[in-house]
């Protein structure tokens, strides 16, 4: 943070020298940066210089670690912590009704002997009691019918680890589930004291208050100004018809009317289980639900609910009152005051007194009348280049929101693209590129390193380019690291590594020959020629090598090829078979006799290695 910007290509070697050596970045907690130059306004640069690095090796047998970026006390730098202690992080698993029981034949059974004893007190203390019975049954009967299944998955998972341990893709699995615990890991909680917390029962209990905080009503009070604001829309028949006691069938089509495998509620109990022993429960449900028609009385647990409804709405009236005067895009078109995506909310104001006065007036009704609260901390002011100093200041000190930084994103796109896109769309790319480069492209097969381009990098920045066009000099440098990933290569490396010296043997003289081998390979074409087998007229070393392949330098050979490759990718294959095709078709699968008639110096011998039944060629 601060300083000059830097270009991605300079941490390109570090990255290169990382994958090299397999090594895993281990994350941190706490502050994002361990160093700082402690100067004040825009000189104060901050970075994250140091950081762990491990092996997957260790990293498999120390998987509870954490790195804790302690405060510094006397130093530029901040000390890292390193923990390798183990700890149980399971907890106890709640119960839940799993749709698989319903298939074994016990399971009616145990559930109706469950439901049948008799129970006394009001329909909605029956209702709970049986199904408290019927839950401490079935977990009996699990226990016994299926045994511990989380136990059998992890028993069954690490005899699949152990017989893969040879293969690449189980180091790999191990990593990334390792990565991926770790970063969903709660180690440490920073206190509002600004002190941090490791221990696991103070970390729960402040995260539960915190909630508990949250989501308490204030007792908001409900002015007239606010109920005049919305006109009647359910009337006195609509009223009535709501409030009258539902029919059986009704009943039933709103228990049926359940996903049966979403996720249950509070207790427990997903659809499948109210639908299939519908006949079972039926009674106890009807009379539950008749008796709250009928008394208007409602258990608390049955108004228990693991979703809190928030709404999302500020002050319908500050358009129609003019308080807001918005923007214009056009003349003709009516100005635009806000808009709305979800529980994100962008206002449009005038950088006056008058209308930053009505949206703090505005944002205290919402809070007062709702209960709820406006997150200062995430809500921000974003000015325009004409704005005065003297303007900003005074409607920060009229709005308790922070200043926005200079190149702000909104739901992961640019709110401002300024004089240069491409700096503009850069953290969009710099995503991208961190996500290649810690992907290890050495244990990946090209079928896998396809899956992961097409699945995650190329996904990436797609959502930007269905808004946005992204400067060509970006899609270029996108398409270029992907290209790396995919064959393997480091950025930024040579592709041509050698001349086919035996080729040049058969073509020249050994004088001439050696005269060619010392010739450096240049991308760009001379004034006054050109290359004929590119379509664009230079010379480039993959359009060589495609010319060597066919051995045709006329350039007749683009079109048919491309109707070729293109029948190739078209087949209804997995991409490793595919792959494995193309490798035939160009000849460059590495047998022994491709790498002998590329390098010279390959082994001698050309059997096959396995059987030593004949030369090691592609139609062997």
């Amino acid at each position: 943070m601060g300083g000059l910007p830097y270009a991605s290509s300079s941490t390109d070697f570090f990255h290169e020298f990382v994958n090299s050596f397999g090594m895993i970045d281990l994350g941190f907690i706490g502050n994002p940066f361990t160093w700082s130059n402690h100067r004040d306004g825009h000189q104060l640069i901050r970075q994250r210089l140091d950081r762990g690095m491990a092996s997957s090796q260790w990293v498999h047998l120390f998987p509870s670690f954490s790195i804790l970026h302690l405060p510094a006390s006397a130093f530029d730098y901040n000390p890292l912590f390193l923990n390798t202690v183990h700890y149980d992080s399971t907890l106890a698993r709640p119960f839940k009704f799993e749709e698989f029981w319903s298939h074994h034949p016990d399971c009616y059974s145990t559930i109706s002997l469950a439901w049948s004893p008799p129970c006394f007190g009001s329909p909605g203390f029956i209702l709970n009691q049986k199904l408290r019975s019927t839950k401490l049954a079935l977990k009996l009967w699990n226990r016994i019918s299926f045994g511990n299944i989380q136990h059998q998955i992890l028993s069954l998972t690490s005899q699949l680890d152990a017989l893969q341990q040879s293969t690449s893709l189980s180091t790999l699995s191990v990593q990334e589930r390792v990565i991926k615990r770790r970063r969903t890991a709660i180690d440490f909680l920073k206190l509002s004291s600004g002190a941090w917390n490791s221990d696991r029962q103070a970390i729960g209990n402040t995260l539960c208050a915190h909630f508990a905080d949250l989501l308490t009503t204030s007792e908001p009070l409900i002015p007239d100004e606010m109920l005049n604001l919305f006109d009647t829309i359910i009337s006195n028949e609509d009223n009535l018809s709501i409030c009258s006691i539902p029919s059986e069938q009704e009943i039933h089509d709103s228990v049926f009317s359940i996903g049966a495998t979403k996720a249950p509620g509070p207790d427990e109990f997903t659809g499948v289980f109210y639908q299939k022993y519908w006949i079972i429960i039926k009674p106890v449900v009807q009379s539950c639900v008749w008796n709250f028609f009928n008394k208007h009385h409602l258990l608390k647990e049955h108004n228990h609910t693991f979703i809190a409804l928030v709404p999302k709405q500020l002050g319908p009236s500050m358009e129609s009152m003019g308080l807001l005067k918005g923007i214009c895009i056009t003349k003709s078109w009516p100005p635009i005051n806000h808009l709305l995506f979800v529980d994100n909310l962008i206002i449009f104001a005038k950088a006056t007194s008058a209308e930053a006065i009505a949206l703090s007036d505005c944002h205290h009704k919402y809070c007062c009348w709702s209960g709820q609260k406006v997150n200062s901390g995430k809500s921000s002011l974003l000015f325009s280049k004409n704005t005065s100093p003297a303007s900003i200041s005074s409607i920060l000190g009229i709005i308790p929101f922070r200043l926005s930084p200079s190149r702000p994103f909104h739901l992961g796109l640019p709110l401002t693209l300024g004089s240069s896109r491409k700096e503009a769309f850069q953290p969009i790319i710099d995503k991208v590129l961190s996500k290649i480069n810690g992907w290890r492209a050495k244990t990946l097969s090209q079928a896998g390193r396809t899956v992961l381009i097409r699945s995650t990098a190329a996904a990436i920045p797609a959502y930007a380019m269905s808004t946005f066009l992204l400067p060509f000099s970006l899609c270029r440098q996108l398409d270029r690291r992907f290209k790396d990933f995919w064959w393997g290569f480091p950025p930024d490396k040579n592709r041509m590594r050698c001349w086919n010296k035996r080729l040049l043997s058969d073509l020249f003289d050994p004088v001439s020959a050696m005269a060619v081998c010392r010739l450096p390979i240049s991308d760009a074409s001379q004034k006054g020629y050109l290359w004929i087998p590119s379509t664009s007229g230079r010379f480039s070393t993959s359009s060589a090598y495609l010319s060597i392949l066919t051995n045709d330098f006329t350039g007749s050979h683009l079109s048919p090829l491309s109707s070729f490759w293109r029948d190739i990718w078209k087949l209804q294959l997995t991409d490793r078979l595919r792959i494995f095709i193309w490798k035939i078709a160009w000849n460059i699968f590495p047998t022994t006799l491709r790498l002998q008639s590329v390098i010279p110096t390959y082994r001698p011998d050309a059997s096959c290695p396995l059987c030593q039944g004949g030369p090691d060629s592609i139609r062997h």
